[in-house]
C-alpha cells in the first residue's frame, strides 16, 4: 500500500475527529475549519480526487456543522457539490441541510421545490 495513502487518510480522519469534538464543545470556527479539510486537501493534491469518492461522508461534514450551529443563511448560500454523481452522500446531505434551513426560515414553498 502506498505510504502517502496511509499518512494522508489518517490526517483526514484526524480532521474529522477534531471537527466532531469542536461540534460537541460549541466551537463553530474550529468545527468548520476541520470539517472543510478534505476540500482543502483535494485542491492541493490531485491524488485525493479518487480517494474522496470513498470518503464522501467526510466531505458532507461541513453541512452538519452549519446545521448544528443554526447557520441557515450560510447553508442557503453554500453551493451544492459540483459532481453530484460521485458525491452522493454530500449531495443528499446538502439537500437535507437546505430543506431544514428553508423550513426554519419559514420558506415552506421552497422546501417542496
Amino acid at each position: 500500500m502506498c505510504t502517502c495513502y496511509i499518512v494522508h487518510s489518517y490526517g483526514l480522519h484526524n480532521d474529522l475527529t477534531l471537527s466532531w469534538a469542536a461540534l460537541y464543545t460549541g466551537d463553530f470556527e474550529a468545527a468548520l475549519w476541520h470539517a472543510e479539510a478534505p476540500e482543502r486537501w483535494r485542491c492541493k493534491r490531485s491524488f485525493f480526487d479518487w480517494l474522496l469518492v470513498f470518503m464522501d461522508g467526510m466531505v458532507a461534514i461541513p453541512w452538519h456543522v452549519l446545521i448544528r450551529f443554526g447557520r441557515w443563511h450560510d447553508i442557503l448560500a453554500r453551493p451544492l457539490p459540483k459532481d453530484t454523481g460521485r458525491f452522493r452522500v454530500s449531495t443528499a446531505t446538502a439537500h437535507y441541510a437546505k430543506g431544514i434551513a428553508f423550513a426554519v426560515l419559514g420558506n415552506i414553498e421552497e422546501v417542496c421545490t
